[in-house]
């Protein structure tokens, strides 16, 4: 769908020199949605206890891993927020 595009900001690109944002997924991975191991900032969800099919198992945040394995190995620093395209 191509989302930064849309947007407007140069991202969305697996090119050399490209900003590294890059997510793997696993479509078969089939697992719990568990209020104890979410890493959510909301107290709650619709979908604590929702069977599930299809997770992250990788994460690239500007170059950086963040997520390997499902596992988090990095917590976030703030990100300046992209400017849209006016």
């Amino acid at each position: 769908v191509q989302p930064a595009r849309l947007i407007g900001v140069e991202r969305g690109s697996l090119e050399v020199g490209a900003v590294a944002d890059v997510t793997v997924v696993d479509p078969g991975a089939a697992w719990v949605y568990d209020a104890g191991t979410a890493h959510s900032k909301s107290s709650n969800s619709p979908f604590w206890g929702a069977a599930l099919t299809g997770r992250a198992s990788d994460c690239l945040v500007a170059g950086e891993m963040r997520l390997r394995g499902g596992r988090i190995v990095a917590s976030a620093a703030p990100r300046e927020p992209a400017e849209a395209a006016v």
